[in-house]
C-alpha cells in the first residue's frame, strides 16, 4: 500500500457535532459534504476506509460488536473528512432517513427508491454513467451502470492508478421499496424486542434493516468487499448508529449507571467468541485494521489513519454512548417518525398523534439534553400515526396486547406493499446470503408468505377496511397478476 501524507489534525473550533438527516442539512452543508467526499477520493483517503471495512477478521459483521465496530468506523471517516482542510473542519455525516422515505412511498408521494430518497440524488443518483467491464477488487459489475456523476466521478479503487472514476450502482429509478424492513413498523419490532441484550439487538439490526438495505440498493453496495466505496454507505450506517443510540436511551440511560457500570451492562455490551478463536470483551480494542504492505495493521498504529482516530476511545466498552466520547462526542438531530422512537421508546406510534406521544413522555423528553428530537408535523406522518392508533384500538378490543398489535401492523403494511405499490417482495439470492453470512431469508418476504399461506394470518378484524381508509388501498389479494388500484 502506498503511504500517503499524514493529514493535519481537525480544528478545535467547531460547534457541538450534530448529525442531521440529508433533508434537514442546509444546502451549503450538503454541498460541503459532497465536496469533502470527492476530495477524500482524490487523495486516496476514502479508499483506505474501503480497505478497513474489507479487513475485519470477522468483527464487523455477524458478531456481537457489529453496531459498535461500525460506530467507530464511521466516526473515523467523519474525522477524516474534517481533516481535509479548514473549510471542511466542521463537516458532519448526514444520515439516510429511509424510514421517512418509506412513508412517502407508502402514501404514493413517490414511486422508486431514487425518487423517494433525496440523499441518493444528492450523491449523484443512478442515471448518469455507462456499463463497464473493469473489475472492482476482483468482482465484476458489468451488468450495472457505473455512475460517473459527482462525487462518484472521483472514485478510485487504487490511488495512483488508472481509476474507474465511477461507482457501480443499481437502477434506483426502477428499484422499489420491495421490503417493509426499512419502514417504521418493522424497525420498531426490531428495536424493542423482548430480548434487549446488545448481542441480540446487533444481530436483529444487522439482519434487518441493514442487510435488506444492501440487498435493495444492489451493485457495489450489495458487495461486502467494496460496499464502503459508495458514499451512500456512510449515510446508511449513520442511520444504523441512530438505532443503537435509541436503544441506549430507552434501555440503559434510565438506569443512571456510572460510566464503568455502563460498560458492562448487557444493554450496552455483551462479549462473544468470533471465528471460534477470538474472545471479544468490553476491554477489547475495536478491531479496525487495514493491510499495510500485506500486513493487517491497526488504524491506531498506521501513520496515515492514526490522526483520524486519535483520542477516539480504544475499546468497545468505551464507545457505547455517542454523547460520552470526549472531544469526539456527537448527537443526532432526529426528525419525523425516527424521532418518535427516541422520544417514546416501546410506546412509539401508540398514540393518536406525535404531539400526544411527546406529552405522554414529557418529563423524560425535557430532561434529555443529548440527542435532539423535532416535533412531527407533516400530514403523512400524522395520518400514519392515526392509522396505527386505530389498529391498536381494534387489537385491544380483541384482547391482543400491544406487542401483538405491532406484529399485526407489520403484516398489514406488507400486504399494502405487495398488492398496492410497485414491485414485489423477493428472496435473497444464494450468493448474497453467502457473502453476508445470512442464515435465514428476507424477513418481509417470509412474513408475506406466512400471511398468504394462512400460516400466520392477520388477526385484526376489519384490517382491509382500515388500510383502505388511510392508504387508499386495502392490500387484499384479489388477483395475483393485478395490483389493487388506489382509490
Amino acid at each position: 500500500m502506498q503511504r500517503l501524507p499524514v493529514p493535519p489534525p481537525p480544528s478545535p473550533l467547531c460547534p457541538p457535532r450534530i448529525r442531521r438527516s440529508w433533508e434537514a442539512t442546509p444546502t451549503k452543508d450538503q454541498d460541503l459534504f459532497v465536496q469533502a467526499v470527492a476530495l477524500a477520493m482524490d487523495r486516496g483517503f476514502h479508499q483506505l476506509f474501503v480497505d478497513i471495512h474489507a479487513e475485519t477478521l470477522g468483527e464487523a459483521h455477524d458478531s456481537c460488536v457489529f453496531l459498535l465496530w461500525h460506530r467507530k468506523f464511521i466516526l473515523g471517516y467523519e474525522n477524516m473528512l474534517r481533516s481535509l482542510g479548514r473549510r471542511f473542519a466542521c463537516v458532519t455525516l448526514p444520515y439516510f432517513d429511509y424510514i421517512q422515505h418509506n412513508l412517502n412511498y407508502l402514501h404514493g408521494k413517490c414511486t422508486s427508491l431514487e425518487s423517494c430518497s433525496p440523499f441518493l440524488t444528492g450523491l449523484g443518483g443512478s442515471t448518469s454513467g455507462h456499463l463497464s467491464s473493469q473489475p472492482l477488487a476482483g468482482f465484476a459489475f458489468s451488468h450495472f451502470k457505473c455512475v460517473d456523476a459527482f462525487p462518484a466521478s472521483h472514485a478510485c479503487a487504487v490511488p495512483g492508478s488508472d481509476c474507474m472514476r465511477c461507482i457501480p450502482r443499481g437502477a434506483w429509478t426502477r428499484t422499489y421499496f420491495n421490503s417493509t424492513a426499512l419502514s417504521f413498523t418493522s424497525i420498531k419490532r426490531v428495536l424493542f424486542d423482548a430480548d434487549d441484550g446488545m448481542t441480540a439487538l446487533s444481530l436483529r439490526i444487522e439482519r434487518s434493516p441493514h442487510d435488506v438495505f444492501h440487498f435493495t440498493l444492489s451493485a457495489a453496495l450489495a458487495n461486502f468487499v467494496v460496499a464502503a466505496l459508495d458514499p451512500v454507505f456512510y449515510g446508511h450506517h449513520a442511520t444504523i448508529d441512530i438505532l443503537a443510540a435509541i436503544h441506549h436511551r430507552c434501555r440503559v440511560r434510565p438506569l443512571k449507571l456510572t460510566k464503568e457500570q455502563a460498560k458492562l451492562h448487557p444493554g450496552n455490551f455483551q462479549g462473544c467468541v468470533i471465528n471460534n478463536t477470538m474472545v471479544v470483551k468490553a476491554t477489547s480494542p475495536v478491531g479496525l485494521r487495514l493491510p499495510v504492505d500485506g500486513v493487517p495493521t491497526s488504524v491506531d498504529e498506521y501513520a496515515v489513519t492514526r490522526p483520524w482516530f486519535q483520542h477516539v476511545p480504544l475499546t468497545y466498552g468505551d464507545i457505547v454512548d455517542t454523547t460520552n466520547l470526549g472531544v469526539h462526542s456527537y448527537r443526532y438531530n432526529l426528525t419525523g417518525l425516527l424521532g418518535t422512537f427516541y422520544s417514546h421508546c416501546d410506546h412509539a406510534g401508540m398514540n393518536h398523534t406525535a404531539n400526544m406521544e411527546l406529552q405522554a413522555n414529557l418529563q423524560d423528553y425535557e430532561d434529555d439534553d443529548q440527542h435532539v428530537v423535532m416535533d412531527v408535523t407533516d400530514v403523512d406522518s400524522l395520518t400514519f400515526l392515526a392509522w396505527r392508533y386505530d389498529v391498536l384500538v381494534q387489537a385491544r378490543a380483541q384482547g391482543l396486547d400491544d406487542a401483538d398489535a405491532d406484529d399485526e401492523m407489520d403484516k398489514m403494511v406488507v400486504m399494502v406493499y405487495e398488492h398496492c405499490l410497485p414491485g414485489t417482495h423477493s428472496e435473497y439470492p444464494e450468493d448474497f446470503k453467502a457473502m453476508w453470512k445470512i442464515q435465514g431469508g428476507e424477513p418481509s418476504k417470509a412474513m408475506l408468505d406466512g400471511v398468504l399461506s394462512g400460516a400466520t394470518p392477520i388477526r385484526i378484524q376489519g384490517w382491509a377496511g382500515l388500510n383502505q381508509r388511510y392508504f387508499g388501498c386495502s392490500g387484499e389479494r384479489i388477483d395475483n397478476s393485478i395490483k389493487t388500484s388506489r382509490v
